[in-house]
């Protein structure tokens, strides 16, 4: 049986409170820090029911907000359910979710975050806001939409594969060496 959007952000909150924290952030992105990701891989949509490649969601005890850009704010607002869940426009003029956090929540908050799936950029941004108000993000050992999604599809089995010479552009030699050079400066 599929659970509900309520259903769903009762069960993490109750995870969230477990593990001490006032607030979570569930991205979009996969370990990989792709936009585009494997069904295993869909917290974001699984938890909040929206299925654009790019957002981002900031579950608190008491709201549910989910960042996203231009493509997708239509899209948002028709598959969320907006008596849990405010839709947000990552704009300049509209508050960034790091702002956001640090002024919805008070000082000595903890916003959990699974730190195998934040981008660097995102975790440094958080910590300024953050640490301002003397709120602090959690790098959690588990990730807590896994603990509740029990019909969670298997990660992909397939085999990697080399791309021909044609489409990759450079060899894996050429490419190493690059790497290499860069790292050196």
């Amino acid at each position: 049986m599929d659970m509900g959007s309520a259903e769903k952000l009762a069960l993490l909150r109750g995870k969230m409170r477990e593990h001490g924290l006032d607030a979570l952030i569930v991205n979009s992105e996969d370990a990989h820090q792709s936009e585009y990701v494997g069904d295993s891989d869909r917290r974001r949509q699984f938890i909040s029911g929206f299925s654009g490649s790019a957002g981002c969601a900031f579950v608190s005890m008491e709201g549910a907000w989910l960042w996203t850009d231009s493509r997708y704010l239509l899209q948002a607002s028709k598959q969320l359910d907006s008596s849990l869940w405010t839709v947000m426009h990552s704009l300049p003029r509209q508050a960034s979710m790091a702002e956001h956090a640090a002024l919805a929540l008070p000082p000595g908050s903890r916003i959990g975050a699974d730190p195998w799936l934040l981008p660097l950029a995102t975790y440094q941004t958080l910590q300024q806001k953050l640490s301002g108000r003397e709120q602090l993000l959690v790098p959690l050992p588990v990730n807590l939409v896994d603990e509740i999604w029990t019909c969670r599809p298997s990660p992909p089995q397939g085999k990697a594969f080399a791309h021909p010479l044609s489409l990759a552009g450079s060899s894996v030699k050429e490419k190493l060496e690059r790497v290499r050079g860069e790292l050196q400066q």
